[in-house]
């Protein structure tokens, strides 16, 4: 499943200082071809009967590199009055009429609703996981807002590591090092139909006065220190020599999820 426009816009206000209330409910719609990224796509299957159905989620889990969320417990649709074609692709919504559309997905097999037949999806069968460049503990964030708890807002800085700064990376350290503070732009759709931000301002790391090591991740963190990692991306190995000045221009470091 994807994440629609509106949820990837949503957590990535965070990074400008914007949280967000989480849907008190959720609620599974069926459609018969695809809603999109938008939520403003698609055909809403329809018959006598048809209403959409509440959907809760288990706790994130590990799943393909990253972590998952599913339905926890069967969804039963209401009988069908009459034939009504083809359900292709599944929504998930905060409201059962209009609303905001959060995730969707084609099913892996079309599901033919025939007159008197419920749709049916078992405990499990709806999957949402989420992979790349989020740390895990923001990944778990992101997900939960499916499971009723609110955004907080992000006070993004950058630092330096050594490493994957989730398998045993390390952040420099020297005299003069120090994080500093990164002002993002709002969220923007990119041509692959991604919501991404950028640095709306440069990125300018103090000069180095001792040696601070090798860096070959860029990583945000949620503080100016300690705190929590929620972001990393691998960059060219660089060394950070005495009298080494490290700067990233504005609109050149790109956050997005998908």
């Amino acid at each position: 499943m994807f994440a629609s426009n509106y949820f990837e816009k949503t957590f990535l206000n965070c990074f400008t200082g914007v949280g967000a209330t989480a849907p008190q409910s959720l609620y599974l719609r069926l459609f018969s071809s695809n809603p999109t990224d938008t939520g403003l796509a698609g055909t809403e299957i329809s018959y006598t009967g048809y209403q959409p159905q509440l959907i809760t989620f288990s706790a994130p889990e590990t799943y393909s590199s990253g972590l998952a969320i599913s339905n926890s417990s069967l969804i039963e649709f209401p009988q069908a009055g009459e034939e009504a074609g083809n359900i292709t692709h599944i929504g998930i919504f905060d409201s059962s009429t209009g609303g905001n559309m959060l995730i969707y997905g084609e099913l892996n097999e079309i599901i033919t609703i025939r007159q008197g037949e419920a749709p049916i999806f078992l405990a499990g069968e709806i999957k949402f996981y989420n992979t790349g460049n989020l740390s895990t503990y923001y990944k778990r964030i992101m997900l939960n807002f499916l499971r009723n708890v609110n955004l907080q807002p992000i006070s993004p800085y950058m630092g330096l590591y050594s490493g994957n700064p989730e398998s045993g990376g390390v952040e420099l350290t020297g005299d003069n090092y120090s994080r500093p503070a990164i002002t993002f732009s709002a969220p923007y759709e990119t041509g692959t139909g991604v919501m991404q931000i950028k640095n709306s301002a440069q990125i300018e790391f103090n000069r180095a006065s001792s040696n601070w090591g090798n860096s070959d991740y860029r990583v945000i963190l949620d503080s100016n220190s300690a705190g929590q990692v929620v972001w990393f991306k691998e960059q060219n190995l660089r060394d950070f020599n005495t009298g080494r000045k490290y700067i990233i221009n504005a609109e050149s470091l790109l956050v997005g999820v998908n």
